[in-house]
């Protein structure tokens, strides 16, 4: 993974920087102190680390790069930065522009569209229904109608996605208990 850290603040880079290849030792790090460079960064750089106070004009153009390491999404929106383990995330739902994650502990929504969500989520996340990308992690049974989840919430399983989602399931399923 290539990481670029934009801040004005020289020593906050380096701080940064070096708790990042701690944490990931084979990450390709750079730092840039210059809000020009930044630009040239978005587009070599899989992550892109800004300082918020610098950057604030920034956030409502967000170029969709966003600081995700394996296992977590990081959201920018224009009152809160969101940060979620993807093992934590029930499902998300479609509403409107929007999209609602729901967690155990909290449901947020962020502008963004279902088929980016599917493709940043990827595996163990299915696309059940138009509107709904289920963590087959909390799926406790399923039938024609939709999927009950193991917090008690239900979820629509479209038709069309049925035998889908069957397949899906029982490939996760084999593959989880292969892990054990």
């Amino acid at each position: 993974m290539k990481v670029a850290i934009c801040d004005e603040d020289k020593e906050s880079c380096v701080k940064l920087r070096s708790l990042i290849l701690r944490q990931e030792p084979h990450c390709e790090v750079a730092c840039f102190c210059r809000r020009e460079q930044s630009g040239e960064a978005e587009q070599y750089f899989d992550c892109l680390m800004r300082d918020v106070k610098s950057y604030r004009s920034d956030l409502s153009g967000n170029t969709g790069k966003s600081c995700e390491s394996a296992g977590q999404l990081i959201f920018q929106t224009k009152s809160r930065n969101y940060t979620v383990q993807t093992d934590e995330i029930l499902y998300v739902e479609s509403r409107k522009r929007k999209v609602e994650i729901h967690t155990a502990g909290i449901c947020f929504s962020v502008y963004a569209t279902m088929k980016a969500m599917e493709q940043r989520l990827g595996e163990p996340f299915f696309r059940c229904h138009r509107g709904y990308l289920v963590n087959m992690a909390y799926v406790e049974d399923y039938d024609t109608g939709g999927i009950r989840l193991k917090n008690g919430e239900r979820v629509y399983l479209a038709r069309e996605k049925h035998s889908d989602f069957a397949g899906a399931y029982s490939r996760y399923l084999q593959k989880y208990d292969d892990r054990d």
